[in-house]
């Protein structure tokens, strides 16, 4: 039995039209699509009085007869199938369509046609398709594999019609339909012409065997679509959402902030006091599409001492949970509702106040693995009975589809990163760039629009080390090079996994290679902890020796990158120590 919503052509064979025994007007009915022509079909005129016929049942039966062929003459019948008896449907919902040729043809081919208002964009249908996803649900087609069709129809808000193959088999799930490629995916808009081949009823057109294998011919002389980088667009739209703005950074900049943001945990925004770092967190939402909801950006106050100020707190006269204005509960209870939606919280100049107090549980839960089942935030005891708890719940989980940042300046109003935060955060500080840069601007009319992006779809699937065993030998000689000098270990186990997950997210192109991207986790991640006075510089990063042991072993790994940000970052401690012999 197939699908009842399935649509069928077919056609009314006018020498089988007779008055049953019931003094019902019957017809029978030869289906021309998929599985139909193999099937006992009939109607009855009460049926075709939907369409407009008009069967007087006073008159003889050879009129009544050839009152039905008369009005059928020249006409298609597109329907439904229901189930009569055992070896017998019957045609129901019936609609009729003028005849297109002259002769029909013996076989025609259903094809789904899907639109931009059910089904998304074109671009969204073209992504799926050549990456074999699903591409929603199409109740009027069938999902029998033998009744594949061999290209798919996409119909624009605007009323354009593209055709899109070849295909050579579909598949059905709880998720809908997947479609098959036979090589290559090519799209091209339909002409007034061949539009003009299809019988069309809602979401569904039939078209003859000749004609499809004639347009699928057509079709394959165009130029395949290339699969689209969606990375590499990102990366544009942002780049030039920036200079649209006025606002100009090395793209090396931009990739290891995209990189980092991928990564997750936390990331932390330094430079001096108008560098843009706030506005750049805010061209990047604003590039990935995000709504209000999903992007919070939260001006830190001074007096904060505790999570109360940023979490709020449990009012127990009223047994109500008070979350505070900076809205962050109501944004991690959100995203747990949303895990498919990216959010972004960026807590602006987050040095103002002690970060180790203020933010304090969220440093100790930002360490764990997603998925982790102690990767929670409490925003009250338990033992308390809130009478809003539906609205939040006592613990709230972190998944991965939610990012911290934070923007820091360092001068004498702010506090020092500690070493707490800096074990667990990706510093990132921004270059400035040549106030020529001022004269270049993109005119916002030639900005590609931002698309709505998430970090989850840019993110790979694989979770593996990506740090290469050479990449991993050298870190721990660093370490222990470093625990040398400064009598510590600075960075273990943690900062390493840190630095493979930014490794496994990184996007690398002409602009930001591998040797880059390592060269920049030196700098992020291990560098901003060597501070102190200089005595414990001297050891292994005093320049009286020509080279330094810190340099040599930079130079016994220039292979893996030429460490260029690492050496210049050194080369700005040696002069901190030489003025004020101490290395901030």
């Amino acid at each position: 039995m197939r699908d009842a919503q399935v649509y069928v052509l077919g056609k009314i064979n006018d020498y089988n039209i007779f008055i049953n025994q019931m003094n019902i007007l019957q017809l029978e009915v030869k289906g021309l699509s998929g599985k139909s022509s193999e099937q006992q079909i009939f109607t009855y005129g009460t049926d075709l009085e939907e369409v407009g016929l008009f069967d007087a049942h006073f008159e003889v039966d050879g009129m009544r007869i050839q009152e039905a062929k008369d009005f059928l003459e020249g006409s298609v019948v597109i329907f439904k199938l229901e189930e009569a008896a055992k070896g017998y449907y019957k045609a129901v919902n019936l609609t009729l369509r003028p005849q297109k040729e002259q002769i029909l043809a013996t076989s025609y081919t259903a094809i789904p046609v899907f639109s931009e208002t059910l089904h998304g964009s074109l671009e969204d249908l073209i992504e799926k398709l050549q990456n074999r996803k699903m591409v929603g649900q199409h109740a009027h087609t069938s999902n029998d594999a033998a009744e594949t069709p061999s290209h798919i129809l996409f119909k624009k808000s605007d009323g354009s019609i593209y055709t899109m193959g070849p295909i050579q088999n579909q598949r059905h799930a709880h998720g809908g339909k997947m479609y098959e490629l036979a090589g290559d995916l090519h799209v091209s808009r339909l002409t007034a012409a061949q539009l003009a081949d299809y019988y069309l009823i809602d979401d569904v057109a039939f078209i003859s065997a000749e004609k499809d294998q004639q347009l699928v011919a057509h079709l394959c002389q165009q130029a395949p679509v290339q699969e689209a980088d969606q990375e590499a667009q990102f990366m544009d739209i942002f780049y030039h959402q920036l200079k649209s703005e006025n606002m100009h950074y090395r793209k090396e900049d931009l990739h290891h902030f995209h990189t980092a943001m991928k990564a997750g945990g936390l990331i932390v925004l330094g430079g001096m006091s108008g560098t843009g770092k706030s506005q750049l967190v805010n061209a990047y939402t604003r590039t990935l599409g995000l709504s209000k909801n999903q992007m919070r950006m939260i001006p830190v106050s001074p007096s904060w001492l505790d999570e109360t100020d940023v979490l709020g707190y449990v009012d127990t006269v009223q047994q109500r949970y008070m979350p505070a204005m900076t809205g962050i509960a109501k944004t991690l209870v959100e995203a747990t509702h949303h895990p498919e939606k990216t959010y972004v919280i960026c807590l602006d100049e987050m040095n103002l106040a002690k970060i180790e107090h203020y933010f304090s549980q969220f440093l100790s839960v930002l360490e764990l693995e997603v998925g982790d089942p102690h990767r929670v935030i409490q925003l009250y005891s338990e033992e308390f009975t809130v009478n809003n708890a539906h609205e939040f719940p006592a613990q709230v989980p972190i998944g991965h589809n939610i990012v911290f940042v934070g923007t820091v300046n360092f001068d004498e109003s702010t506090h020092r990163l500690s070493d707490k935060v800096l074990d667990r955060a990706n510093l990132i500080e921004l270059d400035v760039e040549p106030f020529t840069k001022l004269m270049e601007k993109v005119e916002v009319d030639n900005v590609a629009k931002p698309t709505a992006y998430t970090l989850q779809k840019l993110q790979p699937s694989v979770d593996d080390m990506q740090l290469s065993e050479q990449e991993l030998t050298f870190l721990w000689e660093l370490s222990q090079l470093m625990g040398e000098a400064m009598n510590t270990v600075l960075f273990g186990p943690r900062t390493v996994k840190q630095m493979n997950q930014y490794m496994r997210n990184a996007y690398f192109d002409a602009t930001f290679t591998r040797e880059d991207a390592l060269d920049m986790q030196i700098v992020s991640r291990v560098l901003p902890k060597l501070r102190g006075p200089k005595p414990l510089f001297e050891a292994c990063f005093s320049q009286t020796e020509k080279p330094s042991k810190f340099m040599q072993l930079l130079e016994n790994y220039r292979h893996l990158s030429h460490f260029e940000r690492t050496k210049q970052k050194m080369k700005q401690k040696e002069k901190e120590l030489l003025h004020y012999g101490y290395a901030l």
